[in-house]
C-alpha cells in the first residue's frame, strides 16, 4: 500500500537531549539545579538477537556505569528497555508506555553533576558491549546518542539492502556516480522510492547531471557560450548541489540518461527528486569526528567521498594514501560501511567500505576499502564526506533564486537578504539556503517591503538550529500568498560562519587536478544585499580581492512556492495518491483547489487512498474528464 503523499515514516528512535537548548555536538555540562534530561535511544543496526547490554565506563574518569536488559524488537530495533541494575547511584526512570519506538529513560542531575555524584562528562571512547560478541561505541551527534557497531555494512542491515547496484562509469564522471549513489541509497533507506510507486531499485541519471549541471561548455545559463568544464571531464559535489536544488534534477535513468548526446533538459514526463538537505562532514585528522560520519551513514545511508587513485596506494583493494603525500584527490566514490578492525597499510586499523563505479568485475565485486587514516577520504573540505538527506519528489512549483551556481564562496557577513519579483500568484511555502559553519542558529524572515533602506511588513518568519554545514530546506510555519508583480524579500541571519555566495569562480578539472577553468556567474543590481552593521548595501557594489568576481555575486537564498490549484496529469496511472500523477508532484489536500483537465492519459480514482475520506478545497472536472469515487470512499469538497 502506498503511503499518502509519500510521507516519510522511519523506525529510528534517538537518545535525544530534549531539555537542553543547544547546537553543540556534545551535551552541555551546565544545567540548572534539578533539571531533567530526557533521552530516547537510537539502536539503528543493533543485532536483534542480543539478550542484554551493559554500558562499561570507568568511574575514575567521571563517567557512569549501568546495565540494561531489554525484551522485544521492532524491525530489528529495540522496542523497550527494562532497567535491570543501576550502579553508582544513577537514578533511571523507566518511561515504558510513554514512547512508541523505545523507552524514555530520564537521567537527573544537579548543575553538571549526575544524581549519585557522577560528573556529566561523557567519554567518547566508552563502549556498549553486548553479552555476545559485538562492541558498540557510544557516539554523541546533534545532541543525540547512538550505538555504533565495530563494523557496519549498508548492504545488510537486519537483512535489508540500502545500496543500489554497482555501475560502470564512462569518461571522467566519477563525481556524478559518487553523488548519485548517495542519493539512490537515501531513497532506498527511507522507502520513498517504493512509496512513490517506482519499480525496481532507485536508478538515477548520472549523465543528465553531467550535461546539465550549468558549469560546462554545453550549458551555463549565466554565461551562454562562455568558458567552462568540458562535458564528461570533471565536476564535484558542490556542482552536484547547485544542479539538484534549482529545479534541474535529479531525474531517473529512464528519463534522461544519455552519455554520447545530451538528453532533453526537462520534460513533463520526468520524475524529479530533490534532497531537502545536503550536509558536509569532516572526520578531522585525529578522527575526533569520525562517529558523526558513522551515525550519518546509519541514519541517512550511502555517503559521497573522494580519494587519490594511483601512486601505488592500493594493495589487495585496500587503499591508504599517507597524509605526507602531496597528491590531490582525482576520484569520487561512495561509502557504504566500515570496519574498525580492518588491517590496512596505515599504522592503525580501521577502514571505510566503499562502492566504486568501475563495474562489478573490478575489485571486491565493485567494492574496496579505504583506511580511516587516508589523506582525503572523509577529510577533504569539499569532497571528503557528503550526505544527501530526505530525498523526495520535487513538490514545489517555482524556485526563486539568484545563485545559479550555488555555494562558491563565503562572505563574513551575518545578515543578508535577496529581493524577488513575483511571477505567478502562488503560495510561498518554503525557503532554502546554505550554511558554512557547523552548530549555528538561523533566523529567516519574509518581508513585504524594502524602502528607504529599511525592511518592513513581516509576512512569515522561522528560527531554528543547524548542526552541520551545507544546504537546508525548511517549510515556513505560515505560507505567504504572493501577488503577481509584487516584490518580496527573503532575509537570513546566520549566527556564525558568514553568508555563502555564488560568484564567478575557477573550477578544478577532474576533482583536484592542476588544470582549472573559469566559470562565470551573473548578478544584477537590486538582487542581494548585505548588512555592514550600519546599513544595507547592494552586493553588486562590493569589491572583492579579485576584480573578476566583482558584480557577479549573489546570496544563496531561495524561495519555493506551490500553486493553490493543483492539476491532474495522470502521467503514471489512476492512483490519486501517486505524486507523479499531479503537476508539481503535489498530492492535493484540503487547502488546495483541484482541476481535472480533459485529454489526460489516465483519470483519477481515490480507490487506493490510504484514507476513507479525501479532503480538497474545490473541484473542477473539465468536459470529457472524470473522477472515480468508489463505494466506501468519500471525496469531501470544502
Amino acid at each position: 500500500m502506498r503511503i499518502k503523499a509519500c510521507i516519510f515514516f522511519m523506525a529510528i528512535v534517538m537518545l535525544q537531549v530534549n531539555s537542553i537548548a543547544q547546537t553543540a555536538e556534545m551535551p552541555s555540562k551546565t544545567s540548572p539545579p534539578g533539571d531533567t534530561v530526557t533521552f530516547n535511544i537510537d539502536v539503528d543496526g543493533f543485532p536483534s538477537n542480543v539478550a542484554g547490554i551493559s554500558l562499561k565506563i570507568d568511574i575514575d574518569t567521571n563517567v557512569l556505569t549501568f546495565t540494561e536488559a531489554y525484551n522485544g524488537t521492532i524491525n530489528g530495533f529495540l522496542s523497550n528497555f527494562i532497567p535491570a541494575t543501576s550502579q553508582v547511584g544513577i537514578e533511571w526512570t523507566n518511561g515504558m508506555g510513554q514512547s512508541i519506538n523505545g523507552t524514555l529513560l530520564t537521567l537527573e542531575f544537579v548543575g553538571d553533576t549526575l544524581v549519585g555524584g557522577c560528573d556529566l562528562t561523557f567519554d567518547p571512547a566508552c563502549e556498549f558491549v553486548d553479552t555476545g560478541t559485538n562492541p558498540f561505541t557510544v557516539a554523541y551527534t546533534n545532541g543525540s546518542i547512538y550505538l555504533l557497531p565495530a563494523s557496519y555494512d549498508l548492504r545488510n542491515v537486519n537483512g535489508n539492502n540500502y545500496v543500489t547496484s554497482v555501475k560502470s562509469q564512462s569518461g571522467g564522471t566519477c563525481w556524478t556516480h559518487g553523488a548519485v549513489a548517495a542519493i539512490e541509497g537515501n531513497l532506498l533507506m527511507t522507502g520513498i522510492w517504493d512509496n512513490c510507486g517506482e519499480t525496481g531499485e532507485p536508478n538515477m541519471a548520472e549523465y543528465h547531471l553531467d550535461w546539465w549541471n550549468g558549469f560546462n561548455l554545453h550549458n551555463n545559463d549565466d554565461d551562454p557560450g562562455g568558458p567552462g568544464l568540458t562535458v564528461h571531464q570533471g565536476g564535484d559535489y558542490r556542482v552536484t548541489a547547485a544542479y539538484t536544488i534549482r529545479k534541474e534534477g535529479v531525474v531517473r535513468d529512464v528519463d534522461g540518461q544519455s552519455y554520447n548526446n545530451p538528453p532533453n533538459r526537462d520534460s513533463v514526463t520526468y520524475h524529479y527528486y530533490y534532497p531537502r538537505h545536503i550536509e558536509w562532514y569532516n572526520a578531522q585528522e585525529d578522527l575526533s569526528d569520525i562517529n558523526i560520519i558513522k551515525t550519518k551513514i546509519m541514519t541517512h545511508g550511502v555517503m559521497g567521498t573522494c580519494m587519490y587513485y594511483g601512486g601505488g596506494f592500493m594493495i589487495n583493494y585496500i587503499h591508504y594514501q599517507p597524509p605526507s603525500s602531496t597528491l590531490d584527490p582525482n576520484h569520487a566514490i561512495a561509502i557504504i560501511g566500515w570496519d574498525d578492525n580492518k588491517v590496512t597499510q596505515a599504522p592503525e586499523d580501521g577502514a571505510w567500505l566503499c562502492k566504486n563505479s568501475w563495474g562489478s568485475g573490478w575489485g571486491l565485486s565493485g567494492y574496496f576499502w579505504i583506511s580511516y587514516y587516508d589523506k582525503h577520504c572523509c577529510k577533504n573540505p569539499e569532497m571528503g564526506a557528503i550526505s544527501f538527506i530526505d530525498v523526495e519528489p520535487f513538490r514545489y512549483k517555482d524556485v526563486y533564486y539568484h545563485d545559479y551556481h550555488g555555494w562558491r564562496d563565503t562572505m563574513q557577513f551575518a545578515e543578508g537578504f535577496n529581493a524577488f519579483s513575483v511571477t505567478n500568484p502562488d503560495s510561498l511555502v518554503a525557503v532554502s539556503f546554505f550554511s558554512a559553519q557547523d552548530s549555528i542558529e538561523f533566523n529567516v524572515i519574509v518581508f513585504n517591503t524594502f524602502q528607504n533602506g529599511i525592511l518592513s511588513d513581516t509576512l512569515s518568519q522561522l528560527t531554528d538550529s543547524i548542526f552541520h554545514s551545507g544546504f537546508h530546506t525548511y517549510d515556513l510555519d505560515t505560507a505567504v500568498q504572493l501577488v503577481s508583480g509584487d516584490d518580496f524579500f527573503i532575509y537570513l541571519k546566520l549566527s556564525d560562519g558568514g553568508q555563502p555566495i555564488d560568484r564567478t569562480s575557477d573550477i578544478p578539472v577532474l576533482l583536484g587536478g592542476d588544470s582549472r577553468v573559469i566559470v562565470k556567474s551573473a548578478a544584477s543590481a537590486g538582487e542581494s544585499y548585505f548588512w555592514d552593521n550600519s546599513q544595507w548595501n547592494d552586493l553588486m557594489d562590493y569589491r572583492f580581492s579579485n576584480a573578476l568576481w566583482d558584480s557577479t555575486a549573489n546570496f544563496c537564498m531561495k524561495a519555493l512556492t506551490r500553486s493553490d490549484t493543483i492539476f491532474w496529469t495522470g502521467g503514471t496511472d489512476s492512483d490519486w495518491d501517486n505524486p507523479w500523477n499531479w503537476k508539481h508532484r503535489q498530492v492535493p489536500t484540503q487547502q488546495y483547489d483541484v482541476l481535472i483537465p480533459s485529454g489526460m492519459p489516465n483519470y483519477p480514482s481515490v480507490f487506493g487512498s490510504t484514507s476513507d475520506t479525501v479532503d480538497i478545497k474545490s473541484l473542477i472536472v473539465s468536459p470529457g474528464a472524470s473522477i472515480e469515487v468508489p463505494a466506501g470512499k468519500v471525496l469531501h469538497i470544502n
